[in-house]
């Protein structure tokens, strides 16, 4: 009898363990999902771009909906109604960007299917209110649009003869002069800005297989040439010979840039290698490599806090080595941030692609949260930062066969 006793009372304990770890369980679920508020906007064009902007009146979604004419649509993220934006009648793009000004007008350009690059200032009910103003019969992809803080905007492109040009938006929508930058044989472009200018990075073929990669901050007053040319050396990167750069992208905080490089191999081509080069914007010689890397199964989660705001889940644990790493494909720089950066990025877990941002502060990472839902697994993500920190992202998913776009807010 006491043995049964005892064994009865050993059973007691584990069914109270158990259930202590299903109750437990279930409270981190829980409190996983209130801290996203998750809206399906509804179907989407596969692989399409989607632009967040934030302003201290209204943050807004432009994405672009399935068969939808005008092919842009204008959502704020606090409010049902919609606008659609048709700043020019010659059918879909193929690549735009779109950035509000002080005003609260939108300066949108794109790049035509022949390669012109052309703008538009619009209203967010989507009147045009100047343009399609013709800026360039021909620019390369990776071009480039910035705030100013006086309401204008800079746009940056490569050039056929693989040079760098750019021009200026005033806040009426008028182009100025095309400036005509030094540099020769730039192979891929991005900008970024911040209270003290525009900040600009390149990579120079400098030998076959070799990138020489560059940096510059475009300040107002120093224009043209002289301004790339003081610029700074971030080093050179060679690649393999079945290898090639998918992501090239800028991002900045208050003291640091971060250059994202995604190198991907051709024997993985749903893959890429990340590096991130994290170097102070006033002492760019000083650069970092940071090979980013998730790890491949969750980890147990930590408060961050980062500034004004906390990261109630943030993992913690980054992997040392490939082999406890997920796969990554699609990192894209937030935007906004000022107390630290952050950058969202596609990871493989779970057998499905899943959006994530990971956080930098100083230069160096902090932690990352993944979402467990909805599969992130049909577009870049899209990630911009409120005045308080707090993460606006966006999506498209596969589901069912069917890319749909999803806007992300994160709440208290």
């Amino acid at each position: 009898m006491t043995f049964a006793r005892q064994h009865k009372r050993w059973v007691a304990t584990v069914l109270a363990l158990v259930l202590l770890a299903v109750l437990g369980a279930a409270a981190l679920r829980k409190s996983s999902a209130q801290r996203w508020q998750i809206t399906d906007l509804g179907p989407t064009l596969p692989l399409s771009y989607a632009a967040i902007l934030n302003t201290g009146a209204e943050a807004a979604l432009v994405w672009q909906p399935m068969n939808a004419s005008p092919p842009f649509v204008y959502t704020p993220l606090n409010a049902q109604r919609s606008a659609s934006l048709q700043p020019y009648a010659e059918g879909t793009p193929s690549d735009w960007r779109i950035v509000s000004t002080a005003r609260g007008t939108l300066h949108m350009v794109w790049r035509e299917r022949d390669g012109r690059l052309r703008s538009a200032l619009l209203t967010p009910q989507g009147e045009t209110l100047r343009g399609p103003v013709e800026l360039a019969d021909t620019a390369e992809r990776d071009f480039a649009l910035v705030t100013l803080a006086d309401g204008s905007a800079r746009v940056l492109w490569r050039t056929a003869s693989e040079r760098i040009a750019s021009v200026v938006l005033d806040a009426e929508g008028r182009p100025g002069p095309v400036q005509r930058h030094a540099p020769r044989h730039v192979q891929h472009l991005a900008a970024a800005n911040n209270d003290a200018g525009v900040y600009l990075a390149w990579a120079e073929r400098s030998a076959p297989a070799t990138l020489t990669l560059r940096y510059a901050l475009l300040v107002p007053g120093t224009e043209g040439a002289t301004a790339l040319a003081e610029g700074a050396t971030l080093g050179t990167w060679r690649l393999g010979s079945d290898e090639s750069v998918r992501t090239f992208a800028l991002g900045a905080d208050a003291t640091h840039g971060y250059l994202l490089l995604g190198i991907m191999d051709a024997h993985t081509p749903h893959h890429e290698r990340v590096t991130v080069l994290s170097f102070p914007l006033h002492a760019p010689e000083h650069v970092r490599r940071i090979p980013l890397r998730l790890a491949a199964h969750p980890t147990a989660p930590r408060p961050l806090t980062l500034g004004a705001s906390t990261v109630p889940e943030a993992e913690m644990r980054f992997p040392t080595n490939d082999a406890e790493s997920a796969p990554l494909r699609w990192p894209r720089p937030g935007v906004g941030g000022k107390d630290f950066f952050a950058v969202a990025v596609a990871v493989w877990r779970e057998e499905r692609w899943q959006a994530s941002i990971v956080y930098f502060r100083a230069g160096e990472p902090l932690g990352y949260e993944v979402l467990n839902a909805p599969p992130a697994d049909a577009a870049p993500p899209t990630l911009a930062l409120r005045p308080d920190g707090a993460p606006i992202l966006s999506w498209g998913g596969l589901v069912h066969g069917e890319t749909r776009r999803y806007r992300v807010l994160a709440v208290p």
